[in-house]
């Protein structure tokens, strides 16, 4: 992985970083772990190479970094003149390269500082408060200036194809682009690499051949068989798994089953991103690289660079702003666009808008963008995947019916692997499956919400509009990487420093949170104590525990305080702790939100300040007026879909209370056949009980007969006795 200032022992000698061969050296990251688990691991075997680099500190060696990731390094006695660190040589302990407790912050930011999850998230959030800034000064200034916008125009009047100003009726519905980058980490890192380009490509933090070293205590294969077990089974079952009928690590048994400790494992370095040729070989996002490799043997590793991609994404946004302000951020490369207003003014169809913003963002980033449109935002982000790679697709409404009822149930928004498995045992894998379900039974098989939405969508329909700015309704931030404690006071240590994080982002949104919840990760009963990633959390057990606040706060010392306590009260072994979750809930607005003045400008500040400079003057009276005049044109068009919508809703709310009502009158004739059933039962239940009433009445009666017949027996008997007395 690399940032915008590389880390030192990332820096490739000579040569393409993916060509040359790994050394057998101590990584840094094992030296900083060597430093940070003392009481917990013997020195670490050679490594051809971090999987994840840590935050590095630029004032310290390479062989010896100053961050830490956890609580070890808090200690009020640090050496002032540390040496070299080498996991050879005895003298150096971890008690010579110990910390100041001060210096917790700098690991916590550097952590985030190489995070890509983190850089995306903040991105998304900065550009979600560009386009809300953008659209607030349109306001303020009466109007604005769209450069790209005008660009088309005078394209247009110039090859005579069309005049500016409104166009036919079907320029005036409604128009959605999602505009997404192609393989947006790898187009970005091979930008000015061409022996790369078509080829299989992926983005990873691993240089070599996809290989790392068995650490002693890991079990990658105990690892992968649980992770396997659990997508075969379901929710359930899943909850009630368990170690229990695996060997403890600690025993000699630990590694019976898993693979040969003197042999090189599978390197366990996340892709982030990979090329389509890599992706024919079977290669995914999200996969590890040394299964990639193996899949793909001729699969190449570029480094990652963040500030290529803040560069590239800043780029992005700006192009789509030269056309309009209707944006919504979805993510450093995928923007959606509300282009009804702007085809009816500029007079041009779907199509060709797509075809200038793919070119214009083509020639400023380098990289291709493919662009998918509908008439909602479903629409258009299925397009999009017709659309990859590099092209455009236009979904008419004429053609919505044929398109969607052969799309699978997965590919609708919401519909994950537990709901998709959910469908399919209800038999519904397209759409046109579910398009055969009634909407009441949608809502009892999944919920009312649930029901109601895939309802709507499986038929075409979404009406959710493209927003600027969402509200936001938490804060959160959590490290699942490098955990590592060895006694309480490093946790309590890094728990309030981690919570000093918490209050630079409160503070950073302008919000007072009080709800707070923790969330802690602890190796799983049974698994092996070191995980097969290095770094990594292993397998592992979330634990959480929350608190209400008596007021809202954005004070780390008194989030620390709690936390702590929060903490106290989980009564974990602090020496299986594996990661830590920090959560704000029930926020509220305190203060607008602040910069921090130590840390650079936010990507809203850059756009601003480079299309104030772009611009020059401020939009003249008639640009102003002209802007105005279409804001309203595109207001009535507006509230027009907005009627309209309320009508199909209403239309729609009719078409469920008759739908509720031929239920509940098939539920009514349910119960009439029920009741006539029980009828039946009973009748036949009663004749049944006279047959057997009549037979006892016969069995009675014999047995009065037979009584009888015995009497008269004995009768007779008697009478032979007496004759026989008198005789004598």
């Amino acid at each position: 992985m690399t940032s915008r200032h590389p880390l030192p022992w990332q820096r490739p000698a000579s040569g393409s970083p993916s060509t040359q061969k790994p050394t057998l050296q101590p990584s840094a990251n094992q030296n900083m772990a060597a430093i940070a688990k003392p009481h917990l691991q013997s020195p670490l075997p050679q490594s051809p190479g971090p999987e994840k680099p840590l935050p590095h500190s630029g004032a310290d060696s390479p062989q010896c970094s100053r961050v830490r990731l956890n609580g070890a390094h808090h200690t009020p006695h640090p050496d002032p003149s540390p040496r070299p660190l080498s996991t050879q040589d005895p003298n150096n302990s971890p008690e010579r390269h110990l910390v100041q407790p001060t210096e917790a912050w700098d690991s916590i930011s550097g952590y985030y500082s190489l995070s890509r999850f983190h850089h995306i998230s903040t991105w998304k959030n900065e550009f979600c408060q560009y386009v809300h800034s953008l659209q607030q000064q349109r306001r303020a200034q009466g109007g604005a200036v769209f450069p790209g916008r005008e660009r088309l125009r005078r394209q247009r009047a110039a090859q005579g194809t069309g005049s500016p100003g409104p166009a036919g009726t079907q320029n005036r519905q409604p128009c959605i682009l999602h505009v997404d980058m192609d393989c947006f980490f790898v187009s970005v890192g091979i930008r000015n690499r061409p022996d790369l380009k078509g080829k299989p490509v992926a983005v990873t933090s691993n240089r070599g051949p996809g290989l790392a070293p068995l650490r002693h205590g890991a079990n990658y294969q105990l690892e992968v068989q649980y992770y396997q077990r659990r997508r075969a089974q379901s929710r359930a079952e899943r909850r009630e798994g368990t170690l229990d009928e695996t060997p403890s690590p600690e025993s000699p048994d630990a590694l019976g089953n898993g693979p040969d400790p003197d042999l090189s494992t599978l390197s366990m370095a996340e892709i982030a991103s990979c090329s389509y040729e890599a992706r024919r070989a079977g290669v995914r996002n999200g996969m590890f690289f040394g299964q990639a490799k193996r899949l793909c043997p001729g699969l190449q590793a570029v480094p990652y660079d963040f500030q290529a991609y803040k560069e590239v994404a800043l780029a992005l946004y700006e192009t789509l702003a030269s056309y309009t302000h209707d944006l919504e951020a979805l993510s450093c490369d995928e923007a959606l666009l509300d282009a009804g207003g702007l085809l009816g003014d500029l007079g041009v169809s779907p199509d060709e808008l797509a075809s200038a913003i793919r070119a214009d963002v083509k020639e400023r980033t380098g990289c291709s963008a493919s662009v998918g449109m509908g008439s909602n935002i479903l629409l258009a982000k299925m397009a999009t995947r017709k659309a990859k790679p590099d092209g455009q697709h236009y979904l008419k409404p004429e053609e919505v019916d044929d398109f969607i009822r052969d799309q699978s149930v997965t590919s609708l928004p919401g519909v994950g692997r537990s709901l998709g498995l959910k469908l399919a045992s209800l038999g519904v894998r397209t759409c046109g499956d579910l398009q055969q379900m009634s909407l009441s039974r949608l809502q009892r098989e999944l919920g009312p919400r649930t029901g109601q939405t895939l309802f709507r969508f499986c038929r075409g329909l979404d009406d959710r509009p493209v927003r600027s700015e969402k509200e936001r309704k938490s804060v959160s931030a959590e490290i699942n990487y490098g955990i590592r404690f060895a006694q309480v006071s490093d946790a309590e240590s890094f728990l309030r420093n981690f919570s000093l994080e918490m209050e630079r982002r409160l503070r950073g949104f302008g919000l007072r949170g009080r709800r707070l919840t923790l969330k802690i990760l602890v190796r799983k009963p049974g698994a092996p104590v070191e995980p097969a990633k290095f770094g990594g959390h292993g397998i592992c057990d979330s634990l959480s525990r929350q608190v209400t606040l008596e007021q809202a706060t954005d004070s780390g010392e008194l989030i620390g305080s709690e936390v702590v306590k929060l903490f106290h009260s989980m009564q974990v072994n602090v020496l299986d702790v594996r990661g830590v979750g920090l959560h704000v809930h029930q926020v509220l607005r305190s203060r607008p939100a602040s910069q921090d003045p130590s840390r650079p400008r936010s990507i809203r500040d850059m756009l601003l300040a480079r299309r104030s400079a772009s611009l020059g003057q401020p939009a003249t009276p008639g640009q102003r007026e002209r802007e105005r005049e279409r804001e309203r044109g595109r207001e009535r068009e507006r509230e027009g879909e907005r009627e309209r919508e309320r009508e199909r809703e209403r239309g729609r709310d009719r078409e469920r209370e008759r739908e509720g009502e031929r239920e509940r009158e098939r539920q009514r004739e349910r119960e009439r056949g029920r009741e006539r059933e029980r009828e039946r039962q009973g009748d036949t239940e009663r004749k049944r009980e006279r047959e057997k009433e009549i037979e006892r009445e016969g069995e009675t009666e014999r047995e009065r007969e037979g009584e009888k017949e015995r009497e008269r027996q004995r009768e007779r008997e008697r009478e032979r006795e007496r004759e026989r007395e008198r005789e004598r």
